[in-house]
């Protein structure tokens, strides 16, 4: 369905995606997870979700102000990571669109980390492992249909999309979560 070097231009265009996305997760999620785990178990879990709050807020802002400068100057920024003897003008016009399906999904993906570590926090680990279940089906059934109708960069908007949609379904089982840790604590009490 998708033509000779699609795969080429999918992994390229991950690439570029993945650059941010290291940049943004590389230190923070550990210090996070480490900093949040010490204080939900002496503050409890309104604490925990203020400082859930807080990070959510931060790092959407600072993903916002990364991704607006690469979705302005992603043809640059293409053109001088791979524009050379062997990518045609074509192919680094399709690394350029496919990165840029990529780049739709890159605040709630920066998002949903933080969702990560909240729930690792307070080890709700069925919660992700259905998370990735359901993420996980999304992405196949949304590769199927808009691969069809974008071709490979169909591919990254789907990623985009689940990414989406995690992001979803890890706050609202996290406040969910939460709120019930929070009664039982005030039950405790």
């Amino acid at each position: 369905w998708l033509g000779s070097g699609a795969v080429s231009v999918l992994y390229y265009a991950e690439r570029l995606y993945l650059i941010p996305v290291t940049f943004l997760t590389a230190g923070l999620m550990v210090t996070i997870l480490s900093h949040w785990s010490e204080r939900f178990y002496k503050l409890g879990p309104q604490n925990l979700l203020e400082d859930v709050n807080r990070a959510v807020k931060y790092v959407a802002l600072i993903a916002v102000v990364i991704l607006a400068p690469l979705l302005i100057m992603h043809k640059p920024i293409v053109k001088l990571a791979f524009g050379r003897e062997g990518f045609t003008l074509i192919r680094l016009n399709e690394v350029g669109r496919v990165w840029v399906f990529y780049l739709i999904g890159f605040v709630s993906y920066m998002v949903g980390r933080v969702y990560v570590q909240a729930h690792q926090t307070i080890k709700s680990t069925v919660s992700l492992m259905k998370c990735a279940f359901y993420i996980n089906l999304i992405n196949i059934v949304g590769n199927y249909i808009l691969m069809k109708h974008f071709s490979v960069a169909g591919i990254a908007l789907s990623t985009s999309a689940a990414a989406f949609f995690s992001h979803l379904y890890l706050r609202f089982s996290f406040l969910k979560k939460v709120s019930k840790l929070g009664h039982a604590s005030h039950l405790n009490e």
